[in-house]
């Protein structure tokens, strides 16, 4: 089977790792993919380095756009809202990683022994590099099935990993983009899941995930970073990127009754009565990937600072 694929790589001021990344895309075993450029930059400094790539690329098709300078999340979402329905498969990708030469082949035969007719979604563990491209490890290994009780309180993994089918891009064309939306990847495993999806989540890597100064996420994998999660769990960043996130599933028509319903069961957690809030958690069984993970629930629980 010949499947056609959209790879949507999201722009901004990424001169300085921007071509090797696009030279993996180019040396990818699967080769029936069209490229989606959006670049969201204030200034031209990678204006050069896609007009050189352009001319001497192998890839049949490139398209090049302004992105909305909303941010990298609207960046991605508005560009595949775009292209909905127009492809058989979509695939992020940032522009500062090295993608191995398998990815692509390797996630959509994935998804072609998934059931056809449900939106579904592989996403992977990154290997990181630094900025020489030296390795230096690996992103935390997830064991716990993914579902809509975790994805509603974690991001399973990077975007930069996931390669979905149209039923699940088709998802993202009910998202309002005038609310605030704080990650495309951890928002699109929420309405997949949410949805009854499939999630395919690969303890293979084929990313090679660099690590630098600029990046807007980064790993987890370090103490400082695992530091700075918590310390957004206890501060209430976590709580706002909670509320972002339930606007867009209550009111997407994909997410199925079932989920709506653990939604208002996880009200429950937010409640002034200390009870209810434990309670709300064993009624939900929402759980986070790791012990660590689910302790820091536990507090931000007991501590009210999820409302």
């Amino acid at each position: 089977m010949v499947n056609k694929l959209a790879i949507v790589l999201c722009i901004k001021d990424g001169e300085i790792f921007l071509e090797e990344q696009l030279r993996s895309i180019e040396n990818q075993s699967f080769k029936k993919f069209d490229l989606f450029l959006s670049d969201d930059s204030e200034n031209k400094s990678s204006n050069a380095i896609i007009e050189k790539f352009k001319k001497d690329t192998k890839i049949d098709n490139i398209f090049i756009s302004q992105g909305p300078k909303l941010g990298f999340a609207k960046n991605f979402i508005s560009t595949i809202c775009k292209i909905i329905d127009r492809y058989d498969f979509y695939a992020f990708s940032d522009q500062d990683d090295i993608w191995e030469k398998e990815k692509i082949d390797h996630a959509i035969k994935i998804l072609n022994s998934l059931e056809e007719n449900v939106p579904n979604l592989y996403c992977s563990r990154t290997k990181y590099i630094n900025t020489k491209g030296d390795l230096i490890g690996m992103s935390p290994l997830f064991k716990k099935k993914p579902s809509f009780e975790n994805a509603l309180v974690q991001s399973l993994a990077g975007g930069n990993t996931m390669v979905f089918n149209n039923k699940a891009a088709s998802i993202l064309k009910h998202i309002d983009q005038d609310l605030e939306i704080i990650s495309h990847d951890w928002l699109l495993y929420q309405l997949v899941s949410g949805a009854h999806g499939n999630i395919y989540y690969d303890e293979e890597p084929k990313i090679l995930y660099r690590q630098h100064s600029k990046n807007i996420i980064g790993s987890n994998k370090k103490i400082s970073g695992q530091l700075k999660r918590a310390f957004q769990m206890l501060n209430g960043e976590y709580k706002d990127w909670i509320n972002s996130n339930l606007g867009h599933l209550l009111d997407n028509p994909w997410v199925k009754k079932e989920s709506k319903k653990t939604i208002e069961a996880f009200k429950m957690i937010r409640s002034k009565n200390i009870f209810k809030r434990i309670y709300g958690l064993y009624k939900t069984k929402i759980y986070r990937q790791t012990m660590v993970g689910n302790f820091s629930l536990i507090l931000v629980t007991v501590l009210r600072k999820l409302t």
